[in-house]
């Protein structure tokens, strides 16, 4: 059991059900590993080859935010749109 976890004070709802689910199999696969060695292994192998190919192609950090906002915007909208998608014929 996570250590955070062990003092928790019970919830109402489906917290507690999918919290099991979700931990459960989280905790038992960096037991014993050093997960912030692998964060800070992806944020550098991930952000010192992104951070030189901005600056080799004078893309400006704003512009990449607004981009990537808008990215993300797009798949919500996409989310929310497919509510109203006919259904698929048997």
């Amino acid at each position: 059991m996570l250590p955070g976890l062990a003092h928790a004070q019970p919830t109402t709802g489906p917290a507690p059900v999918f919290g099991q689910q979700i931990f459960t199999p989280f905790a038992v696969m960096t037991q014993g590993t050093d997960a912030q060695m692998f964060s800070a292994a992806a944020l550098l192998i991930a952000g010192l080859p992104g951070h030189r190919m901005l600056l080799n192609c004078n893309i400006p950090f704003p512009v990449l935010a607004l981009t990537g906002g808008l990215v993300l915007f797009l798949i919500a909208l996409q989310a929310v749109l497919r509510q109203f998608d006919p259904p698929c014929p048997p």
